[in-house]
């Protein structure tokens, strides 16, 4: 799996001129994501970007794998907005009182 990463993830993602990472097609987990969150899944393409690492660890009896994702775009909806808006200037109008 290690050299596997190394020569797919890393260096025919570099030979393919990948921009933004190296990845192992991260963009279906975070539109999957997006989706259920209630974000926007257009978004995809600027938040997939990732780097994966594999690393034997314990002999080679292991695997340890760590996803960097440094550019996950997230936003509010405007009726989560209005809802903190208005909980705001309610509470706001009852410390006046």
């Amino acid at each position: 799996m290690v050299e596997l990463n190394m020569l797919k993830n890393l260096a025919g993602s570099a030979v393919a001129g990948a921009l933004g990472g190296y990845n192992a097609h991260a963009s279906n987990i975070v539109s999957a994501i997006f989706i259920a969150t209630g974000q926007d899944p257009a978004q995809n393409v600027e938040s997939s970007h990732c780097i994966t690492m594999m690393e034997a660890v314990n002999d080679g009896r292991d695997l340890h794998v760590s996803v960097t994702m440094p550019s996950i775009e997230v936003s509010f909806t405007w009726s989560l907005l209005d809802k903190l808006l208005f909980k705001y200037f309610k509470e706001k109008k009852k410390e006046k009182i």
